[in-house]
């Protein structure tokens, strides 16, 4: 027992890591296999396939609609795209998603090993593992551990970022950052972070001592990242799309805030008013003032600052965003409470109570019905699990049921049961009809230009309670005397298939 609990007390960073790894692996062991989901689906792997049909056609790929349009672009630097061509033109599909999978929790794993570090370097061993477990139990990153999304990558490689930076290795805290860039452009929030910064340095580095040419190093490393990601966004013909009347997006905000992170916007609120009370010691800030981690704190702190307004900014704030910023605040807190060490454990464990309690989505707010099939809210937590099996029985059922019939549906539908690639079926539907959005990477045909197929007898359609459904006509909301072929009930909201 003595030497177990020792060796956990001075477990080396890489045993940590094949640990955490290792507990991944087994948490999400029956995903490994899944498809990729919702906007991953419509988005970046959509990109990808489009990529693999054309020859990696970057320059036609750069003329054609982004995917708010219908068309195959979602940003033409993005790593995961051509990786996701090759692999597809590699192997079956599962063997893809099972790489996929694989190097997603590697990432995360990654992410977990470094913050942990971090911490371990300046606390206990038992306030570095809550804090961790704090931020690796939140309902939104355990869901996303599950899927193939870019955030966990995106997370992973700014959490070296922050390491290096940790590390006063500023040249290479600058590249992994703009590395992070070719994986989901949101890592410009970190370069700016460090653009910042680096304007600042001279003030938290007064006495430290460095040649002028040494100091212009670091400040080039530190702030060439932000203006290089501007000039490859604009390179990329990336669009910023201004959000809406200010008021009104806030309240939006606050409604998708309310609906899928109350916990941890009440987490946030409880950092300010407990910072405040720190603030208000002179002992806190006597320490605060000689803590050589102050200009990472800083840093941390304004990268969650920073995270939140452009959050509320954003035309389409989304719960799966915020993964970038769990370890860096569970971080903050435990630096924080440091001198209060009793109160920093039994804050932790609650958030790690509050976490394991909502993965499924229990105790969290009702979904509207209207919503409940929105799988960028049902990424709240790991209940946009049942979604996607809902989907893959869903798929299955037309292919095995109706190959030859005609099928109207909507997004993402459409791309499901026309794309093996994607894994929902294993031969194209032949005659799959896409209304409203309509994908330019689907051989699907179009249904405004087919609109009486939908009263066809034997016509089959697809009626989902998704956004897709409720912001593009016609509706495919089945009428008095229509018949359910298949519906499925793993969540509240309809997701069927219907014909006259």
């Amino acid at each position: 027992m003595e030497k177990a609990l020792a060796y956990w007390l001075k477990i080396r960073s890489v045993h940590f890591f094949w640990w955490t790894f290792s507990c991944l692996l087994a948490f999400n062991a029956d995903r490994l296999l899944d498809p990729p989901y919702w906007d991953a689906v419509t988005g970046v792997y959509s990109q990808g396939l489009w990529l693999k049909m054309n020859h990696f056609d970057f320059s036609r790929l750069a003329q054609l609609p982004n995917y708010v349009a219908g068309g195959p672009r979602v940003h033409l630097l993005y790593a995961y795209a051509p990786l996701f061509a090759w692999l597809s033109s590699c192997f079956a599909a599962k063997s893809v998603f099972l790489l996929l999978h694989t190097l997603n929790l590697i990432f995360a794993a990654v992410t977990i090993t470094v913050f942990f570090h971090i911490l371990r370097s300046r606390l206990s061993f038992v306030e570095s593992l809550v804090w961790i477990l704090a931020a690796a139990l939140n309902p939104v990153w355990s869901g996303q551990c599950a899927g193939i999304y870019l955030e966990i990558p995106l997370a992973a490689l700014s959490a070296l970022s922050f390491l290096f930076l940790w590390r006063e290795q500023f040249f290479l805290a600058g590249l992994t950052c703009l590395f992070a860039y070719f994986i989901k452009s949101s890592a410009i929030l970190q370069g700016f972070v460090y653009f910042i910064f680096a304007f600042l340095m001279p003030f938290f580095r007064k006495d430290h001592p460095s040649s002028g040419k040494r100091k212009f190093q670091q400040w080039l490393s530190l702030s060439a990242p932000f203006p290089l990601m501007l000039l490859m966004d604009a390179m990329a013909n990336v669009k910023l799309r201004a959000a809406p009347h200010l008021f009104s997006q806030l309240r939006d905000v606050l409604i998708i805030v309310k609906i899928t992170l109350p916990y941890l916007a009440a987490t946030i609120c409880l950092f300010g008013v407990l910072f405040v009370i720190q603030l208000r010691s002179k002992q806190w800030r006597d320490r605060m003032r000689q803590e050589p981690a102050r200009p990472f704190l800083f840093c941390l702190a304004l990268f969650v600052f920073s995270f939140w307004v452009g959050f509320v900014c954003f035309p389409t704030p989304l719960p799966r965003y915020t993964v970038s910023i769990y370890f860096p605040l569970s971080a903050l807190f435990a630096f924080f409470l440091s001198n209060k060490r009793i109160l920093s454990i039994c804050l932790a464990s609650l958030i790690i109570v509050v976490g394991v309690m909502t993965q499924n989505g229990s105790f969290l707010p009702k979904i509207p019905l209207q919503s409940s099939r929105d799988g960028h809210v049902l990424e709240r937590s790991r209940e946009f699990l049942k979604d996607v099996d809902g989907n893959k029985n869903l798929c299955r059922a037309l292919e095995r049921d109706y190959f030859d019939r005609p099928i109207v549906c909507k997004y993402p539908f459409t791309q499901m049961l026309t794309l093996p690639e994607f894994g929902y079926v294993q031969k194209p539907l032949p005659r799959v009809y896409g209304a409203g959005r309509f994908p330019m990477v689907s051989p699907a045909l179009r249904w405004d230009e087919n609109k009486s197929i939908v009263d066809s007898p034997g016509t089959v359609s697809v009626f989902c309670s998704n956004i897709y459904e409720r912001s593009e006509p016609p509706s495919l909301l089945p009428g008095q005397g229509s018949r359910i072929l298949y519906q499925d009930e793993s969540l509240p909201g309809y997701l069927l298939a219907w014909t006259r």
